[in-house]
């Protein structure tokens, strides 16, 4: 048996809200929840959270979507987002970019 930990954080790193699943549950399930009732500039994610209704949702909320798309994905998306916020954290950022990605 085995389990997974989904979390939002602030900018700092504090968390904020957490779920618990079971290990063999798709990311995906926890997605809208997570990010429910917060407003920011950025939703940065791993690829186990691209989809197209999540990545549309953040777009309705006015926020960037900073998700490494999946490799399957039919309908290709810019990763302009994930490439600055690798460039920033690389640089030795942790709050990510100041300006809007686009």
């Amino acid at each position: 048996f085995s389990a997974k930990v989904h979390v939002t954080v602030d900018g700092l790193g504090n968390p904020l809200r957490f779920t618990l699943t079971a290990g063999q549950k798709h990311d995906i399930t926890q997605a809208e929840e997570l990010i429910c009732g917060y407003e920011g500039e950025y939703v940065i994610a791993g690829k186990g959270y691209d989809s197209y209704g999540f990545i549309e949702h953040i777009l309705d909320s006015s926020m960037v979507a900073v998700t490494p798309p999946r490799s399957n994905r039919k309908q290709p998306r810019s990763t302009v987002p994930v490439m600055r916020w690798v460039s920033h954290y690389r640089r030795g950022g942790l709050t990510g970019p100041t300006e809007a990605a686009g």
